[in-house]
């Protein structure tokens, strides 16, 4: 069956003022990468921050990109949840070169990231029928789970960039034209540490009277695009309730119905 994309002027009018910030913050990201490419270029690249840039505003335009191509429109607490990371770990990060200017930084956004990407073991098990029936500590491990196997493939790609003369896993080992396995174990602890932060964030939002969040994520998370059901104007709704009392009553009409001559055949009897 092939999926139309919802129309803007069919949105409600809460999911057009988020759309219009998401995608102001997204081109604004854009244009800051764009800039800096030119500026990079302009003053010859010396330290090989061009092709980042480059990177990283294709990156920022993803999921406007995911949309055309699947024809869908992503949750709007999902498409501001990517540009915000995509902000401070690739515009500030790798554009801007906060990674190196600010000693902490890395080890910021790799604790966030363990944070934000535990989100998606929510969101892949809130499509299940029987999740509210699930044990927390199943949804923990399976939140851990997915944070440590998303960190497994950024730290291989950043393993592959750096075979091509990038830095991005440290400074180079002389004779064996490889970095230090410390900063990939860095950034694997922190990530981790990231992913427990969120389960006990869970575990106090499942277990205590402080909710802390945990209600909202699992509302918004079950949505991964906008408007997956059938959404039906007011007049619409009308005819349908109407539709459905008219059902009601015809239904409660036959259950007196019949029930009426079963007391007239006991009378008889």
């Amino acid at each position: 069956m092939k999926t139309k994309m919802i129309k803007f002027n069919d949105l409600t009018k809460k999911d057009k003022t988020f759309r219009i910030v998401n995608l102001i913050i997204m081109a604004i990201s854009f244009l800051v990468c764009l800039g800096l490419i030119i500026y990079y270029f302009a003053i010859g690249d010396p330290n090989d921050r061009c092709l980042g840039s480059i990177g990283i505003a294709v990156v920022v335009l993803l999921p406007y990109f995911f949309e055309i191509i699947f024809r869908r429109r992503l949750s709007n607490v999902i498409f501001l949840t990517y540009e915000i990371y995509a902000i401070f770990s690739g515009v500030l990060g790798v554009c801007v070169n906060f990674y190196s200017l600010i000693w902490f930084y890395d080890i910021v956004i790799h604790l966030i990231a363990g944070y934000v990407f535990s989100l998606l073991g929510i969101l892949f098990l809130s499509k299940t029928e029987d999740y509210k029936k699930l044990n927390p500590w199943t949804i923990i491990v399976v939140c851990l789970s997915i944070t440590l196997a998303i960190e497994l493939i950024w730290e291989l790609a950043e393993w592959t960039v750096s075979l091509f003369g990038f830095d991005v896993q440290g400074e180079f080992v002389p004779g064996y034209n490889a970095s230090l396995v410390t900063d990939t174990m860095e950034d694997i602890l922190c990530n981790f540490i990231g992913g427990i932060v969120f389960s006990i964030h869970l575990i106090i939002g499942k277990f205590s009277k402080y909710n802390l969040g945990i209600k909202f994520y699992e509302k918004e998370l079950a949505t991964f695009f906008i408007h997956d059901k059938v959404n039906y104007k007011d007049n619409e709704i009308d005819s349908l309730d109407s539709n459905l009392s008219k059902e009601t009553n015809i239904n409660q009409n036959k259950g007196n119905d019949k029930k009426n001559i079963e007391e007239v055949k006991k009378d008889e009897k």
